[in-house]
């Protein structure tokens, strides 16, 4: 990590009153001078100042950018990701990401358009409103209309509509109002607006009503006795005239034709271009028809687009009034205005502009097939132009649909409108592969080219890590993220999650999944295992192979009233998720006011941190202390182990009472890991039901431990075979030998001389079994050993010559048989199960010391036969596990540990199988004691990034300091209040004399301080003043030692 980011805010709020000012503080933690710059995503730089100049920094040295964001009147409305992304100029491959919820005040604003603004007609009229919204916000329309008369009705289609900030709806108004029988035409003057929206503009329409009769009937009617007056008369002239000239009839009646102007054109042209309503791409050769406005059946002129779109149409009236219908195979039948029928088409007089149309399209198909190595799990995506939806400040494609891709490659997308998609092939371990955009026609089936995919080759390796008092602490349990920089593709962790993987070992024909009417259980529990104690388990389901075990730190808090005798008020105990007891750890215990408690691996008390009334007891050998003159009031627990982070906790303490907390931390021990598999009858209600117990070593940062999967089996005889017996030692008298499985009361069969098997049905034996005793008629034992399974076949060995009864060592060798010898410094746990006299499961422990290879293990322990033995404890090494086959008369077992190094540990994380070359935003989620915090990676080609070091913003921080009596002033430095203010809250710590309560040194700690944050420390104490002192403590500094003491 080169540098550290900090925001001086995390929320922005914007009410177009004034700019937003935004400070963002860098510091450089690295060992170099370096320079910053800045960019601002998600807002335009034509509305940001301050961002343009670069930042030098020194070593050790912060600085600031200050931003001023003035943003448009238009900015949509609402909640919006805001992302600064700080560069360094000397690791530009690491980029700090910061987010900020910017919020923008809404405001609505409609403009109304009618279109025509009068119309002439009888008792009902159509025409259309156009509602544009010109706020930053989606807002109901809902139109109103008034007539001061009283006496229209109307009806609006739709009633009402949500209009999306920019754009458009069109409203088809529909009139109806008494008309007059005589006299003058009736001329109604409405307004129109917007119901409950006081910022939109009231449009007034003007609906002209004809009388039913009026003059011009009469003038009509004389009118046409005139015309059949002067029509006989000229018929019969030109009948003369035609037959003394001898001109053909037809051209007459052609003459006649013209001189009436049934065939006269006007000049006026209409002319647009026709686009696709989804994609606003040209509609190429739709059919165009155009009619008259006032007769529906008269359809006037008809075309056709061309290649781009275009039409135009001459010999047109410009005081008439149109109405255009637009078809075309693939897309809905439409009319100018948005309607699908010419009842609620609008009128379009000529003016020469040209118009602007489009048509929906109906909904197409897009189908393809992929190519690859594996295509198991993989998802094809359908993104969408953002140009294609019209969407303002995005640049990046939209998720429009995503399916799972088919047996063979191939997948569907159904039921599509038109537009520019392309798809996008998303593979676990593969790299992410993209098609080229392409357009989709309405009413169609693309078939995209094949996408060939390949594994993705990139990694990231690191590990997060928490400033504390200057040092940088590994970090466990935090929850880390990596997406691709779109945001649209997230890959899981490879490695490092602090938990257990189990996994099926495959049978015979290579399947481990579970079948389908089966499902599993894997149990966990210590070697010692006894009713209540604790263990932990998994389900198996149907499919799968495996489970996962969360390997979380736990506590319990319990309390009980205090004896009067006794001071100890609060007892802490430490063991493993399993309850095993823990060796090496120290305790810290930080009560309400500040006071601070420390307890040692052996119980002693290191007095300079044991505040006065305090004191801490040994209460017992397993990992576990008490304290006493703990304070009321929530306590901080701290437990601490070598070459292990930190565990904490915290819990409530209650005068007169004794509580008591419980920890349970992940460690690496050897356990017993018994899966179960049930299977469901198909023909009843019935299951069948079998198991398996294994030792593993059971911790987090493991890689996935594989288990035996026990099988069903429809033979109703099995098998034990006996190996090394030697009958001669078998006196008659004591013939035959009974065979007994772990803790039974009757043997599953006998042996006779000189047999070395015996057969016995398979329902007298659990599946589990850790020992068999073989036992002479007289019920004394003559030998007993854990079993193997080879081929399916229970097998035992027994020793030949005498019973052993001397220990033997486990010795560490390598592979070639020369000693490994345990690092000095460390030791190695060394755990060997077996099984005692009884049958019962068995172990021993012994330490391997540093600089030394073995350890001596008492066979009254662990008996002799199939032993499993775990090595552990080792920094740098693999925890083993393996078995080894101990006859009771060799004075060693040898173990080969392995000796690479650890894969992952505390902190450490890895993300595999990423696509390169790519950008991705690694994030560290935010908890109750991190803040989420983004950086920036950028992998080349085949890239894998090697020690990654990430800080965690912490939420909380410390102050440490000292009070001073000055030299000459008598006084007490110990018990005084001391008192922390950031101007709003305050918080109080009481010191602590390093001796008696007169000391003149005396020390305060104030352990949970929200970062960041400035505070002033001061002392409540009558008696005596101090100059206060502000703090400063922030994410890149969150545990402030105070340099010099607080002079009283």
């Amino acid at each position: 990590m080169t540098s550290g980011v900090a925001l001086s805010s995390q929320q922005l709020f914007f009410d177009g009153s004034e700019p937003l000012e935004l400070d963002v503080t860098v510091a450089n933690v690295s060992d170099v001078i370096d320079t910053y710059e800045l960019r601002v995503l998600g807002i335009d730089s034509e509305w940001l100042e301050g961002a343009t100049e670069s930042l030098q920094l020194f070593p050790g040295e912060s600085g600031n950018f200050s931003l001023l964001i003035d943003l448009p009147e238009d900015f949509p409305a609402g909640r919006h990701d805001v992302v600064v992304q700080v560069r360094s100029s000397i690791f530009p491959e690491r980029l700090h990401i910061s987010r900020i919820d910017l919020v923008v005040d809404g405001y609505e604003q409609i403009a109304l358009d009618v279109s025509p603004n009068r119309i002439i007609a009888g008792g009902r009229s159509n025409f259309v409103v156009t509602a544009l919204n010109q706020g930053n916000k989606e807002s109901w329309v809902e139109l109103d209309l008034d007539d001061p008369e009283g006496l229209t009705e109307v009806e609006f289609s739709p009633p009402g509509a949500r209009v999306p900030p920019g754009r458009q709806q069109l409203f088809t108004v529909r009139l109806k109002a008494p008309r007059p029988w005589f006299g003058q035409p009736a001329s109604r003057i409405l307004n129109i607006g917007v119901k409950g929206l006081d910022e939109s503009v009231t449009q007034l329409f003007n609906f002209i009503q004809k009388p039913k009769i009026g003059r011009w009937i009469l003038s009509m009617c004389g009118l046409l006795f005139a015309v059949l007056v002067f029509g006989l008369v000229l018929s019969r002239e030109l009948s003369t005239f035609a037959d003394r000239v001898g001109v053909d009839r037809s051209v007459l009646q052609d003459a006649y034709a013209s001189s009436s102007g049934a065939g006269n054109q006007g000049n006026a042209t209409l002319e647009g271009q026709l686009l696709d309503s989804r994609s606003l791409q040209p509609v190429p050769w739709a059919q165009v028809q155009v009619y008259d406005g006032a007769d529906p059946t008269n359809k006037v002129r008809s075309t056709a687009t061309d290649g781009k779109g275009s039409f135009l149409i001459s010999g047109l009236s410009r005081s008439v009034g149109y109405r255009i219908s637009f078809n075309k195979p693939g897309y809905l039948p439409s009319w100018y205005g948005g309607g699908r029928t010419i009842d609620v088409a609008q009128a379009v007089y000529p003016s020469g502009e040209e118009l602007s149309l489009q048509m929906q399209g109906q909904l197409s198909v897009v189908e393809g097939n992929v190519t690859g190595p594996s295509i198991e799990s993989s998802t094809a995506s359908l993104l969408i132009d953002p140009q294609t939806l019209q969407l303002r400040q995005v640049n990046d494609p939209a998720v429009m649909a995503s399916v799972e891709i088919q047996d063979g490659g191939l997948y569907q997308f159904e039921e599509v409108p038109s537009g520019r998609y392309q798809v996008r092939i998303s593979v676990p371990g593969f790299s992410t592969k993209y098609s080229d955009f392409f357009y989709l026609d309405a009413g169609t089936t693309l078939s995209v080219p094949d996408i060939a995919i390949q594994r993705g080759n990139g990694e990231i390796n690191g590990n997060l890590r928490m400033l504390k008092e200057g040092v940088g602490v590994p970090l466990e349990y935090a929850q880390l993220r990596l997406e691709d920089s779109k945001g649209s593709e997230r890959y899981e962790l490879t490695s490092g999650t602090p938990s257990l993987r189990f996994q099926v070992a495959p049978v015979e024909d290579g399947s481990a999944r579970l079948a389908n009417g089966e499902n599993g259980t894997i149990t966990v529990r210590g070697l010692n295992f006894s009713e209540g104690d604790p263990e932990a388990k998994c389900s198996i389901p149907a499919g799968a192979k495996g489970c996962e075990i969360s390997a979380m730190h736990s506590s319990e808090q319990s309390s009980e009233s205090l004896p009067i005798a006794d001071e100890m008020n609060l007892e802490i105990s430490v063991a493993t998720l399993l309850g095993s007891p823990l060796e090496s750890l120290d305790i810290q215990v930080i009560d309400g006011l500040g006071r601070e408690f420390f307890c040692s691996e052996d119980g002693n008390t290191r007095n300079d941190t044991v505040p006065p009334g305090g004191s801490t007891f040994d209460s017992s050998a397993n990992s576990s202390c008490g304290f006493g003159g703990v304070a009321a009031g929530n306590a901080q627990v701290f437990v601490y182990r070598p070459n292990e982070d930190k565990s904490s906790s915290s819990i409530e303490i209650s005068s007169g009472r004794r509580s008591k907390l419980q920890i349970r931390v992940a460690a690496l021990e050897a356990a017993l890991a018994t899966i179960e598999i049930e299977r469901s009858s198909t023909s009843s209600t019935a299951s069948t039901k079998v198991s398996d117990t294994s030792v593993v070593v059971f911790g987090p940062y493991l890689e996935d431990q594989v288990l035996a999967r026990p099988a069903f089996t429809e033979e109703a005889l099995t098998s034990l075979q006996i190996e090394n017996l030697d009958w001669s030692e078998v006196p008659v008298d004591k013939q035959p030998l009974a065979v007994y499985p772990e803790n039974a009361d009757s043997p599953v069969c006998e042996l006779y001389e000189p047999s070395l098997s015996c057969e016995f049905e398979q329902e007298m034996l659990d599946q589990t079994v850790n020992a068999f005793v073989m036992r002479f008629v007289d019920n004394e034992i003559f030998s007993y050993g854990r079993p193997a399974v080879r081929d399916g076949l229970w097998t035992i060995s027994v020793p030949t010559g005498n019973e052993a009864t001397s220990d033997f060592a486990v010795k560490l060798i390598s592979e070639d048989g020369s000693p490994v010898l345990v690092p000095p410094g460390q030791t190695a746990l060394a755990t060997v199960v077996g099984s005692d006299l009884n049958g019962d499961i068995s172990n021993a422990k012994c330490v391997i010391p540093g600089s030394s290879d073995n350890c001596q293990v008492p066979i009254s322990e662990v008996g002799y036969g199939v032993l499993d033995i775990a090595v552990t404890n080792v920094a740098d090494w693999q925890p083993l596990m393996t078995q080894a086959f101990y006859n009771g008369l060799d004075s060693e077992v040898l173990v080969t540990p392995q000796l690479s190094l650890k894969k992952s540990g505390p902190g450490d994380f890895q993300f595999s199988n990423l696509p390169t070359p790519a950008n991705y935003l690694l994030t560290v989620e935010g908890s109750e004691s991190i803040q989420e915090h983004t950086m920036e990676i950028q992998l080349v080609e085949g890239q894998s990034l090697e020690d990654l070091v990430v800080l965690a913003n912490p939420t909380f921080g410390s102050i440490r300091g000292q009070l001073s009596l000055p030299a000459g002033v008598s006084g007490r430095a110990g018990g005084v209040e001391v008192i922390a203010s950031d101007g709003e809250s305050t918080w109080s710590s009481t010191s602590i004399s390093a001796g008696v309560d007169d000391s003149r040194i005396g020390s305060f700690v104030f352990p949970k301080l929200p970062v960041p944050g400035t505070y002033q420390i001061t002392v409540d104490d009558q008696l005596m003043e101090a100059s206060a002192i502000d703090y400063v403590v922030s994410e890149l500094a969150p545990d402030v030692v105070a340099p010099n003491p607080l002079l009283l």
